[in-house]
């Protein structure tokens, strides 16, 4: 719901839902200003704020500090981009697809690293900063196309 303040400020109070709970958020002019553009039916958004008893419904609530798109928390996060590769997969034409996918992705502050696997030993090789990505949604769908669902992690600090 979004209303006006007694001070003519918008602010919103929204419905978290996770389907084992609900909680409202209110989102205070300061807040809603600087995220209006996420906030939608179905959107997924993280929120940071603070918890609190809510004396009016006798539940809790949240007074939220920012709002955030699920990208934008995995880009703020995100401390690496791990591939796994084992040496039977290997091809030149999977060194294209995954040159293509981290080249499209570009631009971004998360460190990328190949783990190649051998039967008995694994190596790990870090790419060089001009290859750090954007970790999107897309962008790992893709990496998972080609190299299979368990072998593309991302990894926080």
């Amino acid at each position: 719901r979004v209303m006006k303040t007694k001070r003519g400020d918008t602010m919103a109070i929204l419905q978290l839902d996770d389907r084992s709970a609900r909680i409202e958020v209110t989102v205070y002019a300061d807040v809603f200003n600087e995220s209006r553009e996420l906030l939608g039916k179905d959107e997924i958004i993280i929120v940071e704020g603070t918890v609190a008893h809510d004396d009016y419904s006798g539940g809790l609530s949240v007074r939220a500090k920012s709002l955030r798109s699920l990208l934008q928390a995995r880009a703020s996060y995100v401390a690496e981009l791990t591939i796994e590769l084992h040496q039977n997969q290997l091809s030149e034409a999977l060194t294209e697809q995954l040159a293509s996918a981290l080249e499209t992705a570009r631009g971004g502050d998360c460190p990328v690293a190949l783990w190649y696997c051998l039967p008995r030993s694994r190596a790990r090789v870090q790419l060089g900063e001009n290859w750090r990505v954007l970790p999107s949604d897309d962008l790992l769908q893709t990496l998972r196309e080609c190299v299979g669902q368990e072998a593309v992690a991302l990894h926080y600090a």
